[in-house]
């Protein structure tokens, strides 16, 4: 069985059409989310880090041990990462359902566009986070990195 050519051509138009409104969906959302300057984003990578370094500074204060292992930072980073991998591409994909409805109105845009769109956002988003942090605690000393890598990648994938 062979594709003809305007067959092949015209499956490689929709997606490039697809890639297309995604991408604008995209740039959209970055602009529109973080105030449209690289400001507003170091703010977004910003927010999660300042979780991390609030429950240190309580957990500093009141004198408290590492529940386990070596370094509360460590520690309260393993468990903070998954969470809001889950909790903020959870918050803002609704979110962006809400804000970007009036986009549904264009024929080429979908409800699935939009849900992909801020997925790819915050994926992004809390990937930057992760290299922050295993570059700040390879720096420091710390061992952050599991001894199975690429079971604790899967499971903060399943997060997303």
């Amino acid at each position: 069985m062979t594709i003809r050519y305007e067959d092949r051509h015209r499956n490689y138009s929709a997606v490039r059409s697809y890639l297309s409104v995604i991408r604008a969906l995209i740039l959209r959302d970055i602009k529109a989310r973080f105030m449209g300057s690289a400001w507003g984003y170091l703010i977004s990578i910003g927010w999660p880090l300042s979780h991390i370094v609030a429950l240190l500074i309580f957990h500093s204060a009141f004198g408290r041990m590492q529940p386990y292992g070596d370094s509360a930072a460590v520690w309260y980073s393993t468990g903070i990462v998954p969470f809001m991998a889950f909790s903020y591409t959870l918050r803002f994909v609704v979110l962006g359902l809400l804000q970007n409805a009036p986009l549904l109105c264009f024929p080429a845009v979908k409800v699935t566009d939009i849900i992909f769109a801020r997925a790819i956002v915050e994926v992004l988003s809390i990937a930057i986070v992760f290299t922050i942090l295993v570059i700040f605690f390879e720096l420091t000393g710390s061992r952050f990195i599991p001894q199975r890598p690429l079971l604790a990648f899967y499971a903060l994938f399943l997060s997303f």
